[in-house]
């Protein structure tokens, strides 16, 4: 008897030392959203990359105060998010979302003409 409880205490230890260690694997749920308050059309890159891979790749040409959303574009990690506009104003952003997967990240094309890049809080 004694031997069938520590096998099922020792059944427990792995689903315990792994438990949260499939986050990663979890399905992609943050978001983008593209806002250009400037009064002209502006054609924005936004690249997300985690380490040597590519999250979420677009180009977008997007007019005076118009606002895109794109859905499912990365997923709970860190990444390096590149944002760049057509005249070649860039700029970088270090993602941390951490094991949640629906945050929101923020591109803004800013009334001057320029890029500003900042992620809201888990949903």
């Amino acid at each position: 008897m004694e031997r069938r409880r520590a096998l099922k205490a020792l059944g427990l230890v792995p689903a315990v030392a792994v438990s949260g260690c499939f986050d990663i694997l979890q399905e992609a749920g943050g978001y983008v959203t593209l806002n250009n308050d400037d009064d002209v059309e502006h054609t924005v890159q936004i690249l997300i990359r985690d380490g040597g891979s590519t999250a979420f790749e677009s180009e977008t040409t997007i007019g005076p105060e118009g606002i895109q959303e794109f859905e499912d574009a990365f997923n709970g990690g860190e990444y390096l998010v590149e944002g760049a506009l057509e005249d070649g104003t860039s700029r970088d952003f270090e993602l941390k979302v951490g094991d949640c997967g629906s945050i929101r990240l923020l591109v803004t094309v800013t009334t001057n003409g320029e890029i500003d890049i900042s992620q809201g809080f888990c949903d």
